[in-house]
């Protein structure tokens, strides 16, 4: 009778360690989620609807849980990284090089730890008036009001930019609006231009499209000359008639890249699981709008304006493109 007591307290004694280890290894399998946040942008742009599918794709990996947030987009996004706010972020190139110079915008607060996980989409410059306005061309625009990005935004500083290269900043009425508010002021007759530095098709350009016809205003070569020496993180691009219907031709433009970038302080192995997660889910990611249908690795690894995340390094030198 002993024995047989002693053996079942045996069998419940390994009984309880088993469930201690299980509810262990649960506990340590649960504590190795790392839970981050990735600064997108409007509303109205196209990060926002990009950064929440990339956050998806990201998510799927089982130690990395993202959440993708709206922001004022790069320069709010910069300092939410570069501060620890937040983990992940998507900004112009140029933007995240001069904040790593501490210099521009960033003067004063410089973010050394910033770093690239892939370049992607272009931010195509996009200024856009009613058609019918009598505003032809962008010298047109003296005596206007003209959107020029949220505050603190790094459409504010590309809008400023332009218009500085062009003499125009002292004789337009600048509005500094989110892209958002910009539609709403175009649609009320309260602003004459919208611009946006975004992807196109622009979810912001489609709806002020959709209330009044519209276009494009273009660039003369000395304009294109006199943007490109003030702004030489830009470069040429095209807004094309497969990106807006109601285009009749394509209309020459600049952009920048987007960087989808973090921080060093994030460790090698979480961006290296996000990195491999993202990539494993492009055919949703191409899926999620026009301007990534043709994203891919190859395009991803080049035009960093700031040196790649030792984690997505370590994913793209085992695909053998770094």
């Amino acid at each position: 009778m002993r024995k047989k007591r002693m053996k079942i307290r045996m069998i419940l004694l390994l009984l309880c360690s088993a469930f201690v280890i299980a509810g262990g290894a649960l506990e340590s399998s649960q504590a190795q989620v790392t839970y981050l946040t990735m600064g997108t942008g409007g509303t109205a742009g196209t990060w926002y609807p990009v950064g929440g599918v990339l956050s998806a794709a990201m998510s799927k990996s089982k130690t990395v849980s993202v959440t993708a947030q709206a922001s004022a987009a790069s320069i709010e996004n910069i300092r939410t990284v570069g501060t620890g706010e937040r983990q992940l972020g998507m900004a112009s190139s140029g933007l995240i090089l001069f904040a790593v110079q501490g210099v521009e915008m960033f003067k004063g607060e410089k973010y050394p730890n910033l770093t690239s996980i892939a370049s992607m989409l272009p931010n195509l410059f996009q200024f856009v008036v009613r058609d019918g306005s009598g505003i032809n061309s962008m010298m047109d625009l003296a005596g206007k009001n003209v959107g020029t990005g949220a505050p603190g935004s790094g459409d504010k500083v590309l809008a400023e930019g332009v218009l500085k290269a062009l003499g125009l900043m002292d004789k337009v009425k600048p509005m500094p609006l989110s892209f958002a508010e910009q539609v709403t002021a175009f649609k009320n007759r309260q602003i004459d231009c919208i611009f946006v530095a975004a992807a196109a098709p622009t979810a912001a350009i489609l709806d002020a499209g959709s209330q009044a016809k519209v276009k494009f205003l273009g660039f003369t070569p000395e304009m294109r000359t006199k943007i490109l020496t003030a702004m030489p993180y830009a470069v040429d691009d095209v807004i094309t008639t497969k990106h807006y219907t109601f285009l009749s031709q394509d209309l020459p433009s600049f952009s920048t890249l987007t960087t989808l970038f973090t921080s060093t302080k994030v460790p090698e192995q979480v961006v290296y699981d996000l990195t491999k997660a993202m990539w494993a889910d492009l055919a949703t990611i191409k899926a999620s709008h026009a301007a990534m249908a043709n994203w891919n690795m190859d395009m991803a690894v080049k035009g960093f304006p700031v040196p790649a995340h030792p984690g997505a390094l370590k994913f793209y030198k085992e695909q053998g493109k770094m």
